[in-house]
């Protein structure tokens, strides 16, 4: 999303033109030459005598209402970039604790389906909210997009409790976390890729892992189940080496002891271990494209 957030946006003077002074701003705000909001960045000619009265000089940002496309540039502001890539970490920490307990009722093949479908109908839907909502409305998809994706690890550590015996675990889920870096390594080509290209266009990266997430999400119901127990064409073999072998969760699920976890200061320790891994590691993931387009000057579009 970072890179695409800042393919989406262009506050190069170069691609400024002239248009009428009435105009409908993108952020859903009514520009005229005598009004001005801070969700479009107006570029006034200093040479009075070559002003026109019935024109300003503004970027791409406003557009006629007639004029709209999907592929549109937006003319946001550093701090509006910023509101619409953490606002799906907001979603993301403060539904990661209900979504784990979700998981662990309900077993992790629902929630994980949640979370990939509603992300990936989110991401089909987002290059068209600008028209309607603004950046407010991004930020709103972002939300929630944060609020499902929050599902994600809880599943995933709870069906491999499920599946995978304990002498293959760490093995197993190295593999998952792996998973996860590749893609966003992966996410980052792609996505220029798509917002460079003369025959695509930004909106295509949404639209192609939006694609995909339904894909995976189709595979997903069809071939995995939360339990190997539930799996219509385990064999005998394979079910008594996974339940055989070592696998810890075959006992009836326990009351979570909340109030020792809580006043436990090992786990505090690592909570505040993981914060601060965490939010290095989130903007590394957010900030690494506008830094190498804005201070670098390396397009990522290219």
């Amino acid at each position: 999303m970072s890179v695409s957030v800042v393919a989406m946006t262009d506050v190069s003077s170069e691609d400024c033109d002239i248009m009428t002074n009435q105009t409908v701003c993108t952020g859903n705000c009514f520009i005229t030459n005598e009004t001005m909001t801070n969700d479009t960045i107006i570029l006034e000619n200093t040479d009075s005598n070559s002003m026109n009265d019935s024109k300003i000089l503004f970027c791409r940002c406003c557009i006629n209402t007639n004029s709209w496309t999907v592929y549109q540039t937006y003319n946001w502001s550093k701090s509006i970039q910023d509101m619409i890539s953490y606002s799906f970490y907001l979603g993301y920490t403060v539904m990661m604790v209900p979504m784990g307990i979700m998981a662990q009722r309900f077993g992790g093949k629902i929630p994980l389906l949640l979370c990939i479908a509603v992300n990936s109908a989110v991401s089909i839907v987002l290059p068209w909210f600008p028209k309607f909502s603004g950046w407010i409305g991004i930020c709103f998809l972002r939300l929630v997009q944060g609020c499902f994706q929050a599902a994600l690890y809880p599943s995933t550590h709870t069906m491999l409790a499920k599946w995978a015996p304990l002498n293959e675990r760490s093995r197993l889920t190295t593999f998952v976390y792996t998973g996860s870096e590749c893609a966003v390594i992966l996410g980052y080509p792609i996505a220029g890729y798509f917002a460079g290209s003369p025959s695509f266009g930004w909106p295509f990266s949404f639209w192609f892992f939006g694609i995909a997430g339904f894909i995976s999400c189709g595979l997903l119901a069809w071939l995995v189940t939360a339990t190997p127990q539930d799996h219509p064409t385990i064999t005998t073999e394979e079910l008594l080496y996974i339940t055989g072998n070592g696998n810890a969760n075959k006992s009836s699920p326990r009351k979570t002891p909340w109030k020792h976890i809580l006043t436990s200061k090992p786990v505090w320790a690592m909570v505040i271990t993981q914060l601060g891994s965490t939010t290095g590691y989130i903007l590394v993931l957010t900030q690494t494209p506008t830094y190498l387009n804005n201070v670098l000057g390396v397009d990522v579009r290219s």
